[in-house]
C-alpha cells in the first residue's frame, strides 16, 4: 500500500481502523519492521525466541518517524501478554 494512501485516510478514520487497515499495511510500516527484526537478530526481544515476529510499538507518538527505541520485536506469544496487562 503506498504511504500516500496510508496518510490520506489517517484524516478521516477513527485512529484504530486506520492503524490496522493502512498504517501496519504501508510501505513505510513494511520497511521500518523489517529494518527491526534485523536490529533485533530476527529474535523476539523477551524471550530470545526466533520464529513468526511482531513489531509493538512502545510509544506511539512518533508514527512515520519512528526511532529504534519506539519499537520492541516480540514473538507472538510475548506480544499478546504486553497488549493483555494493557487492558
Amino acid at each position: 500500500m503506498t504511504d500516500i494512501l496510508a496518510r490520506l485516510t489517517q484524516i478521516i478514520l477513527p485512529r484504530r481502523v486506520w492503524y490496522r487497515n493502512f498504517y501496519l499495511r504501508s510501505d513505510h510500516w513494511t520497511r521500518t519492521a523489517a529494518e527491526a527484526r534485523v536490529r533485533a537478530g530476527q529474535r523476539c526481544q523477551r524471550c530470545r525466541t526466533a520464529g513468526r515476529l511482531d513489531v509493538h510499538h512502545v510509544v506511539y507518538t512518533h508514527l512515520w518517524r519512528e526511532y529504534p527505541v519506539d519499537l520492541m520485536v516480540l514473538c507472538r506469544a510475548c506480544h499478546k501478554k504486553i497488549h493483555r496487562r494493557r487492558r
